[in-house]
């Protein structure tokens, strides 16, 4: 018979998301409709406020127990960001997996439920942030509010 304390829970899912995290534990799963920000909220973090990228677009998520693991799905894109207008581009600080801290939905003047209840799936923070008519700088600044 298993002894219950030693049994590992582990499930796996597929988002399409971009994944960051810093090196204070803060790993922030941003979410959202197509276009509406996610990747260059991302690089804005990664450039200015010294985080990681682990994946854009496609995150696998983990979950061991209590804890979201955030991993990059194809090292193929080890470091790369695929801007809608830019096209691929390396960045300069890159993880291939990090611990999930925070879900962040983006959206543009509406909530879409279908987000936000796929967010609530995972048992972690959710930080809400329409990005309509802000610059890149604000939507971090209210991110780093939030997060405290």
């Amino acid at each position: 018979m298993l002894n219950p304390v030693n049994t590992l829970r582990k499930t796996m899912q597929y988002w399409h998301a971009s994944f960051v995290a810093n090196n204070i534990g803060t790993g922030l799963l941003v979410i959202g409709a197509p276009n509406v920000g996610k990747t260059e909220l991302c690089d804005y973090l990664i450039k200015y406020l010294d985080f990681y990228l682990v994946a854009d677009d496609l995150v696998r998520v983990a979950q061991i127990n209590d804890i979201y693991q955030g991993i990059l799905c194809n090292e193929q894109y080890f470091g790369v960001m695929h801007h809608e207008k830019k096209g691929f581009i390396q960045v300069e600080k890159a993880l291939d997996q990090a611990v999930i801290s925070h879900v962040v939905y983006l959206y543009c003047q509406e909530k879409d439920p279908k987000y936000i209840n796929k967010a609530q799936t995972l048992a972690l923070p959710l930080i809400e942030m329409d990005v309509f008519n802000k610059a890149w700088h604000e939507c971090a600044k209210q991110l780093q509010n939030k997060l405290g």
